[in-house]
């Protein structure tokens, strides 16, 4: 990247500086930027992005403000196509007034090369373990604080690797539910059946979209049987 290109500390004074709007713009400005063409007029009319409608949309935006690499503007591309799968309103899922997916990764993937790189982490000094010759026994004895913040590094990578494990996941419940074969979807994700069956395993008990997706691909398998045994049944005709 050549030295006289400015960098920003984050996805929100990147967009600004290049589109020329004040930072409390950046919200509203992506919003109707992010609108497909024949969303802009019902929006307009509805009041524009301050209307509840909207809310799901501006939520992500807000979001991404702080973004300062890809994984954290991805995390916003996924929990957008999540909500928008989701949703009810026919408004929003069958005339498509709503911020579009597509045209929010256009506008802000982009911007990703004029943020700042942020520093490698410092490796955190690892205290030695003290000799405690007569423990207390009404304490319960705790590590050092260097192993205790080590420890805790260690969590949160276990975190993000977890959450990067679910994520195509999600994606496929995301496709599953706007109609997408299931074959399809885990061809554009590159994963097999039982791979995607073990992670969505893994989390059903704490996320509805893997729980749902799990009992879909279970009942799925079980017509599969059913009609292996008994074959496909005939259709009633009016007679």
């Amino acid at each position: 990247m050549p030295a006289d290109i400015a960098l920003y500390e984050n996805l929100s004074e990147a967009f600004c500086a290049i589109h020329g709007c004040r930072l409390s713009q950046f919200a509203p400005t992506v919003f109707w930027k992010c609108l497909p063409p024949h969303a802009r007029l019902p929006a307009y009319l509805l009041g524009g992005a301050n209307n509840p409608v909207f809310d799901h949309d501006m939520e992500v935006i807000i979001g991404l403000a702080n973004a300062r690499n890809a994984e954290d503007i991805h995390h916003g591309f996924d929990d957008l196509g999540g909500i928008q799968a989701l949703e009810r309103s026919r408004l929003r899922r069958w005339f498509g007034i709503r911020v579009s997916p597509e045209r929010l990764r256009d506008l802000l993937n982009p911007l990703l090369s004029r943020i700042r790189p942020q520093a490698a982490p410092v490796a955190l000094p690892i205290a030695p373990l003290p000799h405690v010759t007569d423990p207390v026994p009404s304490e319960t004895p705790r590590a050092p604080a260097g192993i205790r913040d080590v420890q805790s590094v260690g969590a949160s990578r276990g975190a993000g690797a977890a959450n990067h494990r679910l994520q195509p996941a999600l994606r496929i419940h995301a496709a599953i539910v706007v109609g997408r074969p299931v074959d399809e979807a885990l061809a554009r994700e590159g994963l097999r059946m039982d791979t995607l069956t073990g992670i969505l395993t893994e989390f059903a008990s704490n996320t509805p979209e893997a729980a749902w997706l799990l009992g879909h691909l279970r009942d799925r398998e079980e017509l599969r049987q059913f009609r292996e045994r008994h074959g496909t049944p005939r259709r009633i005709t009016a007679s």
